[in-house]
C-alpha cells in the first residue's frame, strides 16, 4: 500500500512539476531559457482578474457556505415545540463573461495557443490551493492546541 501511495505521489510531483517546467521556460522544448514572462498574461481579455475573481468567489463560497451549513444544522437540532417551517436559500454564484475565472482563462489561453502562459495560470491556481491547505493546517493546529489543553493536564 505504501508502494502504491508513493507511485501516486510521486506521479502527481511530476505532473506539477512538468507544468511549472513548462510555465517558466521561453518555448517547450525549444527554447528551455528560464523566464517569467508567461505570468504576465497578455492574451486579450484574460489576466490576473480572472484569477483574483476565482479567490473571491472560492472565498465566497467558504464563507457563506460555511455560515449555511451552521445555520442548517442549528435549525435542525435545536427545534421549537411550536412547527416552523424554515427555508434556507444558498447563495448562487454566477458570473457573466466579464467575470471569468481562472480555470476558464486557462482553458481560453491553451486554446489561442498560449500553452505556457496557461500552465502558468493553472500553477497559479496549485499554489493558491497549497497556500491555503497550509493555513488551514496551522490554524487547525493552534486551535486543537488552545481547546484541547485539558488533555496535558
Amino acid at each position: 500500500m505504501l508502494l502504491f501511495c508513493l507511485l501516486v505521489t510521486g506521479l502527481t510531483l511530476a505532473i506539477l512539476g512538468m507544468a511549472q517546467f513548462a510555465a517558466v521556460v521561453r518555448f517547450w522544448p525549444y527554447n528551455l531559457e528560464l523566464t517569467l514572462a508567461h505570468y504576465s498574461f497578455e492574451l486579450e481579455g484574460v489576466g490576473l482578474r480572472d484569477f483574483f475573481n476565482s479567490l473571491v468567489m472560492a472565498g465566497s463560497a467558504a464563507v457563506f457556505g460555511t455560515a449555511l451549513v451552521f445555520i442548517g444544522a442549528f435549525v435542525v437540532e435545536k427545534p421549537r415545540r411550536d412547527p416552523v417551517v424554515t427555508t434556507l436559500s444558498a447563495v448562487i454564484f454566477l458570473y457573466g463573461p466579464e467575470t471569468k475565472v481562472a480555470s476558464v482563462a486557462a482553458i481560453h489561453m491553451d486554446e489561442a495557443g498560449e500553452t505556457a502562459s496557461a500552465a502558468a495560470m493553472a500553477m497559479l491556481i496549485v499554489y493558491a490551493c497549497a497556500a491555503v491547505r497550509v493555513l488551514h493546517a496551522f490554524v487547525t493546529g493552534w486551535l486543537l492546541a488552545r481547546v484541547q489543553a485539558w488533555r496535558r493536564l
